[in-house]
């Protein structure tokens, strides 16, 4: 009996117990289940590179315009993974048409499936150059005419890459580039008319003035000449022209 007595105290001390451990549980399994991949967490901004890294280090980007041009690269990203994926399969079968329209000789289903090709590149080309564009705004006069110049100076140096240039020769190359952008305005960085000119006289400038002997033969340019001015001939007195004298014929002898 008193054995009885002791387990039954004993179990409702337990019975106490487990009871406020089964309502925890029970609250527990009502809560929503939070991970930290359910959170969202701002897209952290990538680094510059390629071309933007460039044009950051070359005009001196401040830090709210780097903010601003990474958002210009996040965007940018996005677009071009939106385009590859609707792209993607229409190339694919563009290329599986393209090869047996070239199985088949067929001209003119070659000629529109390349048309068609093309049309999709230039949509994503134009995208591209649209974000170019939106970069470019976000840089002041004075960085667009560096930006400008080291553009020219890129252009100008990647056929001297044989010639070893010296410290001070490209900083001599680089104040002439910087200059001819300067003078361009708008046109530093378009393919125009001006551009050309503007390249080809700097090249030659640079040819004249900034390279040796050596540099220059081993471009395969011939050697630069001393301008000489022509020596004036000395004057002599005009004769008047005259007509030449026939000779009188003479009659024949009779015999």
């Amino acid at each position: 009996m008193i054995r009885l007595t002791g387990l039954l105290c004993m179990s409702a001390v337990l019975v106490l117990h487990a009871e406020p451990v089964a309502a925890e549980g029970n609250d527990k399994a009502h809560l929503p289940a939070t991970r930290p991949s359910d959170i969202s967490a701002p897209r952290p901004q990538p680094r510059l590179s390629g071309e933007y890294a460039l044009m950051a280090a070359e005009v001196r980007l401040t830090d709210k315009q780097k903010t601003q041009l990474k958002t210009i690269v996040i965007e940018e990203l996005d677009a071009e993974t939106r385009m590859q994926a609707v792209n993607q399969e229409k190339l694919e079968k563009l290329q599986k048409d393209l090869a047996d329209a070239r199985k088949a000789k067929n001209i003119d289903a070659i000629s529109n499936i390349l048309q068609h090709i093309m049309r999709i590149k230039a949509a994503e080309t134009k995208a591209k150059k649209a974000f170019a564009k939106r970069a470019m705004e976000l840089l002041t006069p004075e960085q667009k005419d560096k930006w400008a110049g080291f553009v020219l100076y890129r252009l100008i140096c990647k056929p001297l890459s044989r010639v070893r240039l010296t410290d001070d020769q490209k900083t001599t190359i680089r104040g002439l580039c910087d200059d001819a952008a300067v003078e361009l305005g708008d046109d530093a960085l378009k393919t125009s008319l001006k551009m050309v000119v503007a390249q080809k006289k700097l090249r030659d400038e640079i040819k004249a003035q900034v390279l040796t002997e050596v540099q220059r033969k081993s471009l395969g340019l011939r050697p630069t000449k001393p301008h000489r001015t022509p020596r004036a001939k000395p004057s002599r007195p005009v004769k008047p022209l005259r007509k030449p004298v026939k000779p009188v014929k003479q009659p024949r002898a009779k015999r």
